[in-house]
């Protein structure tokens, strides 16, 4: 916080929630401080994301509020979730990617003998993409066969939850929906 200037606050929401709710919690959460700041940003969390590494949802005083969902909208997740039921014959499990602006739907199954991932967004594009699995310590390690471009490759953890990583280590997890 700089006095006058901005406040920056992170919530760690329990549960997705609506625009017009995003909206009347930043109403309250900027009316509980009565300093005047010219800005205030507001970032919010879900369960399972890392504060600071990039939060699903952000309403920022600048001085007029501005709110934006950068992951799936609770209509876009159900969707998903209705749609894919019974899309995959062979599935292994379907996970919710939540990063900002990378929001998907992550299933992983198998056609034909392979092992694929599908990633759905929210607008509905997909992309498929082969995949090699390694076993290991810590779960099951899916590497993406057919993505040169890409060091990401997904750790399905004893816990059921899909680990997103890069040669660095986790980018984030998706949460399990079946």
């Amino acid at each position: 916080m700089i006095p006058g200037v901005r406040r920056s606050l992170d919530i760690q929401l329990s549960k997705k929630v609506s625009l017009d709710t995003l909206k009347l919690l930043a109403d309250e959460l900027k009316a509980l401080d009565t300093s005047e700041y010219a800005q205030t940003f507001i970032v919010y969390y879900l369960p399972g994301m890392l504060i600071g590494g990039g939060g699903w949802a952000i309403s920022h005083f600048r001085p007029n509020l501005e709110v934006q969902i950068l992951g799936l909208t609770i209509e876009q997740e159900e969707l998903l979730i209705a749609e894919t039921e019974a899309l995959y014959e062979d599935m292994l499990g379907r996970w919710l990617d939540e990063r900002p602006y990378a929001g998907a739907l992550i299933a992983i199954f198998r056609e034909d003998g392979m092992l694929f991932a599908e990633r759905i967004t929210g607008d509905g594009r997909k992309t498929r993409t082969a995949l090699n699995e390694l076993e290991f310590d810590a779960g099951r390690r899916f590497d993406l066969t057919n993505d040169s471009n890409s060091s990401e490759y997904y750790v399905l953890t004893q816990a059921g939850d899909l680990e997103i990583h890069d040669e660095v280590g986790i980018i984030a997890v998706a949460m399990n929906v079946d």
